[in-house]
Parts: C-alpha cells; sequence; structure tokens
C-alpha cells in the first residue's frame, strides 16, 4: 500500500495526499451510519410489535368495540402508531443513503481506491497514465 502511494505520488502529486487523507477521515463514518441504522430498526421492530399487539387485541374485542362505537377511536391509534413505524422506516432508508454516500466518497465500500487501482494497472501495463483523457509524462 505504501509502495503503491509513494507511486502515485511520483505520477499525480499532491492530491493522493489529499485523496489518503479524505480516505483516513472518512473511514469511520460508514460504521457510526451502521450503528445509526441498527438502533433505527430496533426501534422499528418495537413499534412493529406494539402496532401488531393492538391490531391482536382490536381482533379480539372487536363486537364490543362495534357495539360501544369505539371504531374511529380505534383507528385512530393503530394509525399513529403506524405513522411512528413508518417514521422510523423513513429514518432508517436516509441513514442507509448517507451511509452510501459516504461508501462512495471515502471508496471504503470495498476497501480499495478506484483511482489508485486504475493509475497502478495503467503504470504496470504500459507504463504511461492517462488521466481525464489526457496522457502524463
Amino acid at each position: 500500500m505504501t509502495l503503491g502511494i509513494v507511486f502515485l505520488y511520483g505520477v499525480v502529486g499532491a492530491s493522493v495526499l489529499i485523496r489518503l487523507a479524505v480516505v483516513v477521515v472518512l473511514l469511520p463514518v460508514p460504521g457510526w451510519f451502521t450503528a445509526r441504522i441498527r438502533d433505527v430498526e430496533w426501534v422499528r421492530m418495537r413499534l412493529t410489535d406494539e402496532r401488531i399487539e393492538g391490531i391482536s387485541e382490536v381482533i379480539a374485542l372487536l363486537r364490543m368495540l362495534k357495539l360501544f362505537g369505539w371504531k374511529s377511536y380505534i383507528e385512530g391509534c393503530i394509525e399513529n402508531k403506524r405513522e411512528s413505524e413508518l417514521a422510523c422506516v423513513r429514518k432508517r432508508r436516509v441513514l442507509e443513503l448517507a451511509k452510501g454516500v459516504a461508501n462512495k466518497v471515502g471508496r471504503t465500500e470495498s476497501g480499495k481506491s478506484t483511482l489508485a487501482l486504475a493509475l497502478l494497472r495503467s503504470i504496470l501495463t504500459t507504463g504511461e497514465v492517462y488521466y481525464v483523457s489526457l496522457r502524463t509524462d
């Protein structure tokens, strides 16, 4: 890895150090997002259990609810539980999106820098490097 960075520094210059700094700084970010996603998923599962438990109680007491006219009240309670559950689902999706962006920016998804691999492959096979269609000698 160090040898690759030295070669890239010789070819590209100081921008390799900036890219390396970005990768190092963004390395713990996906782990942080993963921990938040786990917490949100745990809350969502708890809310889903509460909603399912409430629906089971409603089904068990359906005759009594219809007799006393509590249908709209019970619908509201179940709808509120479902809305809080959906809020957790939306929050999880946003966190997954942010984690994906951090993975792409830091290139920590595969643990390798795409730019470094492309440059090293080009150096080892042809000895010439083309960066954005510009030949560098």
